[in-house]
């Protein structure tokens, strides 16, 4: 009787013991419920969460996104798109030393720069009253300051920057098998569960950056 008389404050109903045998039942008809609730409970869910927000109202926005658009009077003064990369490179330092705190960029580099000096050499060096040899020319190819895509890869490389990548759902593209970076694999936790359970957006294939432009810290799907 010692015992039972000592367990009865605590077996005594009170509001906040209800509250958590109210909040430990939710929880464990939720888990139950596995990776996928009900409709009627996924509705509901979604109209308080409705409501929450209406109730919490408009917020104002941090002032700390700045988008650089390039325009009609940014193609004008510089020239046509796309641009060389040695000038987007040139853009991406002046944000980076404005003190962006990251950069992310919608554009994908999937192909080589055609205007890189290093395209002309062979065809200038023929103008030239004493041309250089083979040998010469094939290091100058090399060096990154005529490589537009080079100059704008190791910008990237010293900025807080983020590539794109671009997914293909059609399976009958002809493009080699591309995996984007960061990937990962993914499985099944349960034997029970199939694919068709999941709701994934199924991709064929990846437009990827090239890899000397490919060295920011990250890249996502655009």
């Amino acid at each position: 009787m010692g015992f039972i008389n000592k367990l009865n404050p605590f077996l005594k109903a009170s509001p906040f013991k209800i509250g958590c045998l109210v909040t430990l039942l939710a929880a464990l008809l939720f888990y139950s419920f596995g990776s996928r609730k009900p409709l009627l409970l996924a509705s509901m869910d979604n109209r308080i969460i409705d409501v929450m927000f209406r109730l919490r109202g408009s917020t104002p926005t941090s002032g700390r996104v700045v988008i650089v658009d390039i325009d009609d009077k940014s193609l004008a003064e510089i020239g046509q798109w796309p641009w060389p990369r040695d000038i987007m490179a040139d853009l991406v330092s002046r944000i980076r030393k404005a003190g962006a705190e990251v950069i992310g960029l919608d554009i994908l580099f999937a192909e080589e720069d055609r205007t890189s000096p290093k395209n002309y050499l062979h065809e200038l060096n023929s103008f030239l009253a004493d041309p250089l040899p083979a040998s010469r020319l094939q290091n100058l190819k090399k060096k990154s300051a005529l490589d537009h895509d080079l100059i704008l890869g190791e910008i990237l490389a010293r900025s807080p920057s983020v590539l794109g990548y671009a997914m293909l759902n059609d399976p009958s593209g002809k493009l080699t098998p591309a995996r984007p970076f960061p990937s990962c694999n993914i499985r099944l936790d349960s034997l029970q569960a199939g694919f068709s359970e999941l709701n994934f957006i199924e991709a064929y294939n990846a437009i990827l950056n090239i890899p000397e432009i490919s060295r920011a810290r990250s890249e996502g799907f655009i």
